[in-house]
């Protein structure tokens, strides 16, 4: 049978386990789950390629493809004008929300 945390927690709350051994089963099946662990960081900067330095073999690759392309993506000038607009609509949205928390609060005394 596969012991999870939660089958661990459960035998230690019922009295089958006692608190050494709890400790014990639960450290042992951390420290698998860390060594069995193949995840890799994410980066939540999204990134933005450098357009000055295409690639070669892109470009030579796709010079007859270009007449049925789509519009080339937004610039990073726009990209940050749009991030720029996300911020003060957000900013906005948590002054009214403050606002209508302070009359909620105002109302309620």
């Amino acid at each position: 049978m596969q012991t999870n945390l939660k089958t661990l927690s459960r035998q230690y709350a019922n009295g089958i386990l006692t608190k050494p051994e709890y400790r014990k089963a639960r450290a042992e099946l951390i420290e698998t789950s860390l060594d069995n662990d193949l995840t890799e960081p994410q980066a939540t900067v999204p990134f933005i390629a450098d357009e000055s330095e295409p690639d070669e073999d892109a470009s030579s690759e796709n010079e007859s493809d270009n007449q049925d392309a789509e519009p080339p993506a937004a610039s990073a000038a726009e990209k940050t004008d749009k991030k720029g607009s996300c911020q003060r609509r957000n900013q906005l949205l948590m002054l009214i929300s403050l606002v209508l928390l302070g009359i909620v609060i105002t109302l309620a005394i």
